[in-house]
């Protein structure tokens, strides 16, 4: 089932619906979109629909006849609201200024026809600029594999212990569900080089810009020597545990690392999906054992 979030409220009073970042498994539904939204477009489709029953009516009558005070104040008290919901609701620049220059106009003289026309107007600036929302459907199945890979409980103990690789595997999951997949393949890569880079300072191997292959092959060196010396419950446990990372680095180097890294491939969905989901239990298995370098 797809997360829902209520949208979130600005310091201005303004909602939003966004996929943010920090919160990218926490997607908007369907259900959410209209639960939060509808009630506003239909309640500035029935604004829309009081004046231009007012208005039109008049305007049939006495085209040239100026709008009385009672209705003037009637489409003055409507425009009110629709100004409040695309100000703080939807956020409509556009249609907010052209709400707010008919309010002062409604509130000077004003022929039958013209406010007939100034809510034409009104009704086609709105259509347009809503019609210019857009939202992204990723689709079920990605969705579901996003929320299946990352759940929440995770993410903090990740997060703090590898916030680097942690933010580039968030990144690759974004750039999944909007179906960039290469891109997606590019970050997961860039969270595993993370994990290398402190499994070397773990065991102190140079790092800086050198090639992978240099750095796998001097972790291996040094788990050897660690072998040489004398045995203990905690040698041992970094012995496996680096051994273990530096296999899963070389593979990554050899399937994924160079050929992303130099624009050798360009991967499909599937691809994307395998290579995200091994690198973040890359990451994960590096958590348990290591600290992010800064």
């Amino acid at each position: 089932m797809v997360a829902t979030v209520e949208p979130a409220i600005s310091s201005q009073g303004k909602a939003s619906v966004c996929l943010r970042p920090e919160k990218f498994n926490r997607l908007i539904s369907l259900a959410t979109v209209l639960r939060v939204f509808a009630i506003h477009y239909v309640t500035i489709g029935a604004n829309l629909g009081t004046i231009r029953m007012t208005l039109d009516m008049k305007s049939r009558i006495s085209p040239t006849g100026m709008l009385n005070a009672a209705d003037a104040a009637l489409v003055v008290q409507n425009l009110e609201e629709i100004l409040g919901h695309c100000a703080n609701i939807f956020d409509l620049s556009v249609t907010t200024d052209s709400v707010t220059y008919w309010l002062k106009r409604f509130k000077e003289p004003l022929s039958h026809s013209d406010a007939a026309c100034a809510m034409s107007e009104l009704d086609r600036i709105l259509n347009s600029e809503l019609g210019a929302v857009n939202f992204l459907y990723p689709g079920k199945v990605r969705v579901a594999r996003l929320e299946s890979l990352y759940p929440a409980a995770d993410d903090d103990e990740i997060a703090g212990r590898f916030p680097h690789a942690n933010r580039n595997i968030k990144a690759a999951l974004r750039c999944y569900l909007c179906a960039e997949y290469t891109a997606g393949v590019f970050h997961s890569v860039r969270a595993v080089e993370k994990c290398l880079e402190s499994l070397a300072a773990r065991l102190a191997v140079d790092f800086e810009k050198r090639n992978w292959h240099n750095v796998i092959s001097d972790i291996e060196k040094a788990i050897a020597a660690l072998e040489q010396s004398p045995k203990s419950d905690a040698r041992d446990q970094l012995i496996e545990a680096s051994g273990r990372a530096a296999a899963q680095f070389r593979y990554v180097k050899i399937a994924w690392r160079n050929h992303v890294m130099h624009n050798r491939a360009v991967y499909d969905e599937e691809e994307s999906w395998k290579i995200i989901e091994h690198s973040r239990g890359l990451v994960v298995e590096s958590a348990a054992f290591l600290q992010e370098t800064p």
